[in-house]
C-alpha cells in the first residue's frame, strides 16, 4: 500500500475512532486490517496523541454546550426559589442547587499526554511484555 495513501487512512481511522467505532468497524469502512487498526491504536504515538487530542477538543465542545445549559437550569431555579409562594417548591428547587453545587469536581479539564508520555508509555507496556514472555515476569 503505498505510504500517502496509509496515512490518509491512519487520519480516517482517528476520526472512526472519535465517533467510539471499534476496531473491527474501522477496519472493514477503511478496508485494512483489524490487526493494523489495533497496531495503531496501542503502539502508533502519532495515532494515539491525535486521538487524544481530537477528544479532547470534542470534550471541550460538549463542555461549552453543557456550561450553556448550566446557565439557563440556574435561572429556573433561581425565578422558581424567588417567585414561588410555596414553601414546597423553594426547598426543591434549594435542594437541587446544591445538590448539583458538587459538580465543578466533574468539569474540570483533563490533562492530555505530551508526545513524550505516550512514548514512553509504549515503551514500558512492550518492555513488560517482553519480560513477560520471556518467562521473567
Amino acid at each position: 500500500m503505498e505510504q500517502s495513501s496509509l496515512i490518509l487512512k491512519k487520519e480516517q481511522a482517528v476520526q472512526l475512532a472519535v465517533t467510539g467505532m471499534t476496531d473491527v468497524e474501522i477496519a472493514r469502512r477503511i478496508r485494512v486490517s483489524r490487526q493494523l487498526v489495533n497496531t495503531w491504536r496501542n503502539h502508533d504515538s502519532d495515532f494515539i496523541c491525535s486521538l487524544a487530542q481530537r477528544r479532547q477538543a470534542l470534550r471541550e465542545r460538549h463542555q461549552d454546550r453543557l456550561n450553556e445549559l448550566i446557565d439557563q437550569s440556574l435561572g429556573i431555579v433561581a425565578r422558581a426559589l424567588a417567585d414561588s409562594a410555596d414553601p414546597k417548591t423553594q426547598l426543591q428547587a434549594a435542594m437541587y442547587v446544591l445538590r448539583i453545587s458538587g459538580l465543578q469536581g466533574y468539569l474540570k479539564e483533563g490533562r492530555q499526554p505530551s508526545r513524550e508520555q505516550v512514548e514512553r508509555e509504549l515503551i514500558e507496556t512492550t518492555l513488560i511484555q517482553v519480560v513477560k514472555e520471556q518467562g521473567f515476569g
